[in-house]
């Protein structure tokens, strides 16, 4: 008998290589400074040979599986779909997932796994490349999840794999569970607008949005976009930023504040509050205590160098 997890999320399963050059090294590899870098603008066999050598710092990503580490470090028994390679960086990820007690539903082919690398010179500028690698393959059977309260996914693995996203999402629906998609960011709403649409209108019930993607979408100012969100989704979580949040369902709505932190690091915020909503939803909490869940654990992980949802 398959066992009922909590949360099951679909993530693009990529790992940040955080790797410290100087000016003249990040010259010498194409990189142009402070921006996000193009694959096919980069050598990528001399760039790889020159980072051979070079002290990395691996974090397992991805927007959804940050949800799901988090959440799985708050309590929850949870599970992840995504395609790895055979390489180190793909045992690593794995290994980060089962230290914390995640399920992993990956398929595994040989190549290099998905990586976004982060080179860091002195003055603290990241400049970046993502090569997906296996990331984007998508071969796991999603057939094969258990059953689950609520699949999470996001907007990012719209990119990547519409029709296999759009699929595991008709799927957990037929099977039961609760969907729960983050749109991820502006410019993903923008490319995939028809896809999400269809999304909210047959299939989300809990919607996280922020105000750039709500006037990206409905095509009106934020505050009147989300209230037409709110009512094709049975949740919609309104995220501001410094502002703080609104949860909306059923016509009512709670304003969260956010709470005071001394900022050290903003990465991952958002997949922490959806992490830690999505704990008190399936505790059974009110809404309005699940939306301070959430505004909590993201301040947590904006406090610390290294976010909250990494585990040990």
């Amino acid at each position: 008998m398959k066992k009922i997890l909590d949360l099951v999320g679909l993530a693009n399963a990529v790992t940040d290589c955080i790797i410290t050059v100087t000016d003249a090294e990040l010259h010498y590899v194409g990189f142009k400074k402070g921006a996000f870098n193009r694959k096919r603008h980069i050598d990528l066999n001399s760039f790889l040979d020159f980072i051979e050598e070079k002290e990395k710092v691996l974090v397992p990503g991805g927007s959804p599986a940050n949800t799901i580490r988090g959440a799985s470090n708050l309590g929850l028994h949870c599970g992840l779909f995504g395609s790895l390679g055979t390489d180190l960086v793909g045992k690593h990820y794995i290994k980060n997932l089962n230290s914390i007690g995640v399920d992993n539903c990956f398929d595994i082919t040989s190549g290099r796994s998905g990586i976004c690398y982060a080179l860091i010179t002195p003055d603290g500028e990241r400049s970046m490349m993502v090569d997906m690698g296996q990331a984007e393959t998508y071969g796991f059977d999603i057939s094969q999840m258990n059953f689950t309260k609520i699949f999470h996914t996001s907007g990012y693995e719209l990119l990547s794999r519409p029709d296999k996203v759009m699929a595991a999402i008709e799927y957990a629906k037929s099977v039961g569970a609760k969907i729960s998609f983050d749109l991820a960011a502006e410019n993903v709403v923008e490319v995939e607008k028809k896809n999400i649409d269809h999304l909210i209108n047959n299939y989300i019930d809990i919607l996280f949005v922020t105000e750039e993607e709500a006037e990206a979408l409905v095509g009106v100012e934020p505050e009147k976009a989300v209230q037409e969100l709110s009512k094709l989704c049975e949740i919609t979580l309104f995220k501001k930023g410094k502002k703080g949040s609104v949860v909306l369902n059923k016509g009512l709505s709670f304003e969260i504040p956010i709470y005071p932190v001394k900022v050290v690091n903003t990465t991952g915020a958002g997949d922490s509050y959806a992490a830690g909503f999505l704990f008190g939803y399936v505790q059974g909490i009110h809404l309005e205590a699940c939306g301070h869940l959430g505004s909590q654990i993201a301040s947590k992980a904006c406090g610390q160098e290294m976010p909250y949802y990494l585990g040990n």
